[in-house]
């Protein structure tokens, strides 16, 4: 990632993680904090909106799927040319960086005791 999509990311409100990946609060999540639906995931799987995390290993993803919630600004190959972080430092920095978002919601209004402690836990 450029030092300008870098300054970019943080902007649009992405945590990232070594030289390729990110972690982002998704409004689901917000809204499922403060009592309101969840997404898919909830309505298919079950999933509470507040106890999942939007992750990525890699910003640099290029598949552009309808749904995704990515920058859109990817660069494009046909090889993977960048250099590879360890796997196990991505997921640790994003579950810290994602507890340190759900944080930040503590005592914003609507949010619920419950949901808020509860999304702490998998």
């Amino acid at each position: 990632l450029t030092p300008a999509l870098r300054k970019n990311l943080k902007k649009q409100g992405y945590k990232l993680i070594g030289s390729h990946s990110g972690v982002k609060l998704c409004r689901w999540t917000k809204a499922m904090l403060r009592g309101r639906g969840g997404c898919y995931k909830h309505t298919f799987y079950g999933i509470q909106s507040y106890q999942c995390m939007e992750t990525t290993p890699s910003l640099a993803c290029a598949n552009k799927c309808v749904f995704c919630w990515r920058h859109h600004t990817n660069p494009v190959g046909r090889e993977w040319r960048w250099k590879m972080d360890d796997a196990k430092m991505l997921v640790e920095g994003a579950i810290e960086n994602h507890r340190k978002m759900i944080k930040q919601m503590k005592g914003v209004p609507g949010v619920k005791p419950d949901r808020y402690k509860e999304a702490f836990t998998a």
